[in-house]
């Protein structure tokens, strides 16, 4: 009777697993929260990197870089799917991911400007903040902030369509989600007024718009300390 009651258990445990299919996109991402060591890019196993350095630019001149100003969206900032009804340049998502991002730079041990701070010297200048997509006005603008280097970035998303079952049918449904297909970096030199670093990320799977503010700054970090470096990659 007992071992009929523990296959009855174990039958109705698995039923409760095939039913939550929306948890496999998530186990996915979990070696994301792994620290990964010897040089390797912690948290991108599901993202390829690429970094280009400028000519001129040495290991040692990176690494210098510890204040910073982070602006999102000032370039040609895309959705893959033209119909969406979300703003994309200027709008809450860059606001938000420039937020996570300056927040996950600072958890890094860099010093980050305040948006405020920026808007301030743009306005004093009478700048506009597109303005500042130019390497010379984002240095004019980063002397007067006195920081190391402006971090600009864009981003292109995307909807992802997941399809969840609830336990015996009760539950299920249709959800949409925005995530971040792909996104670029461009570090800024104060002194020199030009583009000494550009990172690029391609999220094979996409992710959600913080996840991905994350993933960036880890990517930042890593590259400004050895560009070259080897970063953990999916098979």
């Amino acid at each position: 009777m007992e071992s009929k009651q523990n296959r009855v258990k174990i039958f109705f445990s698995c039923l409760m697993l095939l039913s939550l299919t929306g948890c496999v996109e998530a186990i996915a991402y979990l070696p994301s929260l792994i620290e990964a060591g010897g040089g390797a890019i912690a948290g991108l196993e599901n993202v390829d990197v690429k970094a280009v350095v400028s000519q001129g630019i040495s290991i040692s001149d990176l690494q210098k870089i510890k204040k910073v100003a982070v602006v999102l969206g000032t370039g040609n900032q895309t959705q893959t799917n033209p119909s969406m009804a979300f703003p994309m340049t200027g709008g809450d998502l860059t606001n938000v991911m420039a937020d996570n991002i300056a927040l996950e730079l600072m958890q890094l041990n860099y010093i980050v400007i305040e948006r405020a701070s920026i808007d301030k010297v743009l306005s004093e200048q009478k700048l506009q903040m597109s303005g500042i997509a130019d390497p010379a006005t984002a240095a004019q603008v980063g002397k007067i902030l006195g920081i190391d280097a402006v971090v600009l970035g864009n981003v292109t998303s995307s909807q992802k369509t997941q399809i969840s079952s609830g336990f015996m049918g009760i539950g299920s449904g249709i959800t949409s989600a925005q995530v971040i297909s792909n996104a670029t970096m461009k570090v800024v030199g104060i002194e020199q007024a030009n583009v000494i670093m550009m990172v690029t990320l391609s999220y094979k799977k996409g992710q959600s718009p913080t996840e991905a503010a994350k993933t960036m700054a880890i990517a930042l970090t890593e590259k400004l300390k050895n560009p070259a470096g080897q970063k953990v990659s999916e098979k």
